[in-house]
């Protein structure tokens, strides 16, 4: 994995500082597993430091495209034992534990991980997460192969009765429910700095019997636009509205409600552009 990096002005760096940063993050990228988006990025970039007469300007930015780039290249190292062939090392489990018997058919490796109880009973709760960092802002999107299902005979994955409830893959306030065995999507974003995110499955009041997951994965998809922004703020007013919902002290619910009405404004957007977009301003 590589950290997050920051281009940050010290004084009066030439162009000969940025040939040497550029040198050196090429030789970075190239310690990198390889991808057909890093390969580019690494020629765009050794094209610039090769040109004597590239400009300060087209030094910085070859510098911040293979920077973010080789940010890219190293996501999909960045989740610790992915298929808990390590066991539960750097997860945080609740109620669940490792398993190496076949029955979980989509598992990777040796190992998975389940939480089970007898036939018509319910598994109830139970969690495994992650907190993944140094990732830069972007589109994402994590996979993991999962089921949820109340057992249909002795070691069946097949489910029977009406799809059970109360289980998700999840990723910081983005989840998709799990049920039948398969490989589940979640797509999410990180906006302004954050830099990590919480991964991971979990079961509330699952009614289920059997619950299982294994073979993590985290994809950089793209990068930020303005409708991404959006949809994350979109996303934290749902959550505060649900939180309002709940119940909460009125001296913070009074907080929380100025909030949701401002970002409401927001999300209405000034208008609209030639393809019928909204365009939003939320610097305002």
């Amino acid at each position: 994995a590589i950290d997050n990096s920051q281009l940050t002005y010290v004084g009066s760096a030439d162009a000969s500082d940025y040939r040497t940063s550029l040198a050196s993050m090429i030789a970075t990228a190239q310690s990198l597993p390889t991808s057909t988006s890093l390969t580019t990025a690494i020629k765009s970039a050794q094209a610039v430091l090769d040109n004597e007469s590239a400009s300060l300007e087209e030094l910085k930015s070859a510098l911040a495209a293979l920077s973010l780039a080789c940010k890219v290249a190293s996501v999909k190292d960045v989740i610790v034992n992915p298929s808990f062939e390590d066991g539960t090392t750097g997860w945080t489990v609740r109620n669940m534990a490792t398993q190496n018997n076949t029955v979980f058919s989509r598992k990777r490796g040796t190992y998975y991980l389940e939480s089970w109880v007898d036939r018509g009973n319910n598994l109830g709760d139970a969690s495994v997460s992650q907190v993944v960092r140094n990732l830069p802002d972007g589109n994402y999107k994590m996979t993991a192969f999962a089921l949820h299902i109340q057992q249909s005979g002795s070691n069946s994955t097949v489910n029977t009765g009406k799809a059970q409830t109360g289980a998700y893959l999840f990723a910081g306030n983005s989840h998709t429910d799990v049920t039948a065995m398969r490989q589940y999507t979640v797509e999410f974003s990180l906006v302004d700095g954050v830099g990590e995110v919480e991964i991971g499955l979990k079961a509330e009041n699952a009614t289920g019997n059997y619950l299982c997951v294994d073979y993590f994965t985290l994809e950089y998809v793209s990068e930020i636009s303005i409708a991404d922004y959006a949809g994350a703020l979109s996303k934290l007013v749902a959550e505060a509205e649900a939180l309002l919902e709940k119940g909460i002290q009125e001296s913070v619910a009074v907080g929380i409600r100025d909030a949701v009405a401002v970002a409401r404004t927001a999300l209405e957007g000034t208008g609209t552009d030639s393809d019928g977009n909204t365009i939003y301003d939320f610097a305002s």
